[in-house]
């Protein structure tokens, strides 16, 4: 065996994982090592560990008709003895799957086979390798070459044989990375539509990503600005306390409770601005986005507006109580609420303790912080 050959061709297959293009010279590099005359690199994957659907899928092919292999897909793949052999005997090569030594020796679906699409194509002397799980995931190699010059020789098997289960790890590598590629597309579309501004930075409070609508603030807001690829709040007494929390929601710790910072300009609107660390990945899950640490939630703040129909849906209020208890943030008293809706001081006082039962809440005071350091008080336009 050509070690030099294996070791070039290993280099070649790990560096076309992920990638949409390098499966053709990978192919071709495999063709040429092993002496065959044709060939296909096939992958595809359901489900299971690859969690990408078809967007991890490799189908590569080199010297072959394109309407053989419209025809095997539409019809004469069933009679095909390679899956099986395959399934039989994973990560193996093996030898001549559906001539054997002699091909007039063929009956039922393997003569079928022979005759319909390998003897058109003078295909007579093949390797397979691979794996293949029923409903799950089908990858491998399959090389030819015609009558003449031969069997391929032990040699060429054992190249063949040698490069197998770094094919196969590339595959399956080549569609995780695939479906994390296209998960983090679906995230990036996702945050970009959400109606608040997020930005996401890594261990070093570097931004990673910023979505739309957190480039809108940072462009017109004289609140908040980039700096060396930082966030900065303009001024120092606001940039101490939001840095302060981003170190905190990075080294995760445990006394961490005060997430939230009010960025107030001279007129409205102001910004509101809440950092809550990322959940670090299990030491098993490689493919998690790494480098997000923490995310830094941003949205515009008017005092003395509040949505009552928002704090209705956040806190599982009905209409009359989140009524109430915007009129109560924006600091009205209890009698000025109960006279504004004509209802007794009474009335308004047993509303205001239904409130606090359902969040749990025993001091007028801390039910009012809770709402004002929540998303409640974002105005999300």
């Amino acid at each position: 065996m050509e070690e030099g050959i294996v070791f070039e061709s290993i280099d070649q297959i790990y560096a076309a994982a992920g990638k949409t293009e390098g499966w053709s010279d990978v192919l071709q590099t495999i063709i040429r090592a092993t002496g065959a005359s044709s060939g296909c690199i096939l992958s595809t994957f359901k489900g299971g560990s690859s969690k990408g659907g078809s967007s991890g899928n490799v189908s590569v092919s080199h010297e072959i008709d394109p309407d053989w292999i419209q025809c095997y897909n539409n019809e004469l793949f069933r009679y095909d003895p390679s899956p099986a052999l395959i399934q039989d005997n994973p990560g193996r090569v093996v030898v001549d799957a559906v001539t054997g030594p002699r091909p007039a020796d063929l009956t039922g679906d393997a003569r079928l086979f022979y005759n319909e699409l390998m003897l058109p194509q003078s295909f007579r002397h093949t390797l397979h390798s691979g794996l293949f799980d029923e409903g799950r995931r089908n990858l491998g190699i399959i090389l030819q070459r015609p009558p003449r010059p031969g069997a391929f020789s032990a040699a060429q098997v054992a190249i063949l044989q040698a490069l197998t289960p770094h094919l196969n790890r590339a595959l399956i590598l080549h569609a995780r990375l695939q479906a994390v590629d296209q998960m983090v597309s679906g995230l990036a579309v996702l945050l970009d539509r959400m109606p608040v501004g997020v930005v996401l930075l890594n261990g070093m409070s570097d931004i990673v990503h910023a979505n739309n609508r957190a480039e809108q603030v940072l462009r017109n807001s004289p609140l908040l600005r980039t700096l060396n690829r930082r966030l900065q709040a303009s001024g120092a007494r606001d940039n101490r306390q939001l840095q302060g929390r981003i170190a905190a929601a990075l080294a995760r710790e445990s006394a961490f409770t005060d997430t939230t910072l009010r960025l107030l300009s001279r007129g409205p609107p102001g910004l509101y601005i809440q950092v809550t660390p990322m959940e670090l990945p299990e030491p098993s899950d490689s493919f998690f986005l790494d480098g997000v640490r923490a995310a830094v939630w941003i949205g515009t703040y008017e005092p003395g507006r509040l949505c009552s129909r928002s704090l209705a849906q956040l806190y599982n209020l009905s209409p009359t109580e989140s009524e109430l208890l915007a009129r109560l943030v924006e600091g009205r008293s209890l009698s000025e609420i109960a006279d504004l809706r004509q209802v007794s001081i009474y009335t308004a006082r047993t509303q205001l303790k239904t409130i606090m039962n359902k969040l749990n809440i025993s001091r007028q005071v801390d039910l009012v912080r809770l709402v004002m350091s929540g998303p409640g008080a974002i105005t999300l336009d």
